[in-house]
């Protein structure tokens, strides 16, 4: 059975208890139980470190926080200049730039790679990648919603001041976030004229500079111009998105103490220790190019917790009342998630508010 199933089934057995077992355990005068809504916010995950297929499969450069660097060392269009490309280069020779060559001072022997396509011989540099996200790491808030019962057994009384023991279920679902981390690089495209360059491009021919790059060699190498005919710019964007639902479940026990302010109003404070059940999923999709992932992972995790919540109640007269409350409650332990090349860790601990719905027995 799939883990959320299983969480909800143990949820609704969770409920059933606190509203059954609670005030059946409770045979003296003055028992009390409560329901109401429930909010709980603050709830983080956070993914640490965070890499993309891209990356880690070399598709993709390595990308430090920022924005993309473009190419550098490519010189201006206009000028002649030594040229290192990814896949080739074109530089400068003796004679390139003067009259020596027959009717073209734009033109160099000194080349090897590119590719060749319709009469333009084209050379390509990629840009120092750069990430949206922070060094730190990608993180979000969660925010859920849910149901609070709690039922309680009186232990003493001392004039206006009272004390119960107090056990209660928290279930809240919905809680979501979404984690997105966009990894881009820029690169240039410079393309050389080669349309005029006799019986171009020679059979396998790669350049002869510090070379053969051809087998045999070929002698004498064809010139091609030194400057580009064109230089294009593209930016190809990584795209990383980390969907994340968490569902809570808490069972609760604690004492609560109690003041009587006015004849209908009491105030409340409750100290509680919490066995927590998380179930988290994590939805995974990354594109980049032509290239597109899809992963997801989920966990159901057990967690002890602390908590103090402080409420006010108001008499509706014959034992029924209705209040507020709100509080913090801490979980120990975080749930922790690794899909794909990403490590997701989710924090429950947050502060709660809610309204309740009461009788005393």
């Amino acid at each position: 059975m799939h883990m959320k199933t299983e969480s909800y089934l143990l949820g609704c057995c969770g409920v059933a208890a606190a509203m059954v077992v609670a005030p059946r355990s409770a045979r003296a005068e003055g028992w009390w139980i409560e329901a109401g809504p429930v909010w709980r916010v603050g709830m983080t995950v956070k993914a640490d470190n965070p890499l993309s297929y891209a990356q880690t499969t070399g598709l993709l450069g390595l990308a430090t926080p920022g924005q993309p660097a473009a190419p550098g060392g490519l010189g201006n269009l206009t000028d002649y200049a030594d040229r290192a490309y990814d896949n080739g280069y074109v530089k400068i020779d003796a004679n390139t730039g003067s009259r020596v060559y027959p009717n073209d001072p734009n033109s160099t022997w000194n080349w090897a790679g590119g590719q060749y396509a319709n009469g333009s011989l084209s050379f390509f540099k990629k840009g120092v990648p750069g990430n949206t996200t922070a060094a730190s790491g990608l993180s979000d808030d969660m925010f859920g919603t849910g149901i609070q019962l709690a039922g309680g057994l009186p232990l003493a009384k001392w004039g206006k001041w009272s004390a119960d023991l107090a056990l209660g279920f928290q279930g809240t679902w919905g809680a979501e976030a979404k984690l997105d981390q966009s990894v881009s690089q820029v690169t240039v495209k410079d393309s050389y004229d080669v349309s005029a360059v006799a019986g171009f491009p020679m059979p396998g021919y790669q350049g002869t500079y510090l070379g053969p790059f051809d087998t045999p060699a070929v002698i004498p190498s064809p010139l091609i111009p030194n400057l580009p005919g064109s230089r294009a710019f593209s930016t190809a964007v990584d795209a990383v998105s980390l969907a994340v639902d968490q569902s809570l479940y808490q069972f609760s026990v604690g004492p609560q103490f109690g003041f009587a302010a006015a004849e209908r109003l009491r105030f409340k404070l409750r100290p509680t220790v919490s066995l927590n059940i998380m179930d988290v999923e994590v939805q995974r999709t990354e594109s980049f190019l032509q290239n597109t992932w899809h992963e997801r992972a989920d966990k159901s995790q057990l967690s002890l917790g602390l908590g103090a919540i402080a409420g006010a109640d108001f008499d509706l007269g014959k034992g029924f009342y209705t209040g507020v409350f709100g509080g913090y409650e801490w979980v120990a332990d975080q749930v922790k998630i690794t899909v794909g090349p990403n490590h997701t860790a989710v924090d429950a601990g947050g502060f709660v508010a809610g309204a309740v719905f009461g009788k005393r027995f």
